[in-house]
């Protein structure tokens, strides 16, 4: 399946430590490189210059970059420490460390965490880290460390297969505190089923999986920015929130988007066929 659709990439703390990190390379900690788990086309997108230079510019007037701050807004409570797995270039790190968040950062991609650090690096008094590190191993974070996790821009959609997606939110789970929340944004794949094309594509991925294809769910985009062919995998709501509820966390919220992405779909149709979906879960009180 093609998608229509952009995915962002996927991308510690200590109350005493000083604003950012040096480490040789950049401003962040090496934690791990990239993982051999993760679909080579993701690798690619992991290492590009060109994308990471041309990332800000490129979603500037992104309806959805509007519409995930606010959703987590809402959702999240006041100020603490605030987790960004696949966290780019930083634009959610930017918001919430200038509403007072002490925010960490992790993500694979060398050249978004440059630019993360820039922004980041330009805040009076902010308290921010970054790690480039694998969001399928986040032992180096202390458990329950964080009143909220975000994964956003549909970063959990770049991990092929649901063993590692189910990882990578079981990770998300033990970072938060009790009562923390996790806040989510994935594409849907029955957004297909809006336009002809996309209807005979779900049609062929259903035939194909029968037969012992890819698992339907899994589409490429053709030409994403320059990487051919880039993995991305799409979600039904209730396949997302099986993922969540395995990983330990309650469901508290979910918003099917608009074909704008800028509010909530109004009308079964249209949330049935929503352009993706934004979720919100929390880690019950008393659990680990």
């Amino acid at each position: 399946m093609t998608s229509p659709e952009a995915a962002e990439a996927p991308a510690g703390p200590g109350d005493s430590a000083p604003p950012g990190h040096s480490a040789p390379g950049g401003p962040w900690r090496l934690v791990s490189g990239p993982h051999q788990l993760h679909h080579p086309t993701v690798l690619d997108y992991f290492r590009s210059e060109p994308l990471a230079d041309g990332y800000d510019d490129h979603f500037r007037d992104n309806e959805l970059f509007r519409c995930d701050v606010a959703f987590a807004e809402e959702t999240l409570g006041p100020p603490g420490r605030l987790l960004d797995l696949g966290c780019g270039t930083g634009r959610h790190l930017e918001h919430f460390a200038r509403r007072g968040w002490q925010v960490t950062g992790v993500d694979l991609s060398e050249p978004m965490l440059g630019r993360a650090a820039a922004k980041l690096g330009r805040l009076a008094r902010a308290r921010w880290e970054l790690y480039r590190a694998d969001l399928l191993d986040l032992s180096f974070l202390p458990a329950g460390s964080f009143q909220a996790v975000i994964c956003m821009f549909s970063t959990l959609g770049m991990l092929e297969g649901a063993e590692l997606r189910q990882r990578a939110l079981c990770q998300a789970a033990r970072c938060l505190a009790p009562g923390g929340r996790l806040v989510l944004h994935v594409h849907n794949r029955l957004h297909f089923l809006r336009w002809a094309a996309g209807r005979r594509e779900l049609a062929e991925a259903f035939i194909r999986r029968l037969a012992g294809g890819a698992p339907f769910g899994d589409c490429v985009m053709r030409n994403y920015r320059g990487i051919q062919d880039l993995y991305l995998h799409t979600f039904t709501l209730g396949e997302l929130a099986g993922l969540v509820r395995r990983a330990g966390l309650r469901v508290v919220r979910a918003v099917p988007l608009n074909e704008a992405r800028n509010a909530e779909a109004r009308g079964l149709i249209n949330r049935l066929t929503a352009n993706g979906f934004l979720l919100a879960a929390e880690k019950r009180p008393g659990r680990k």
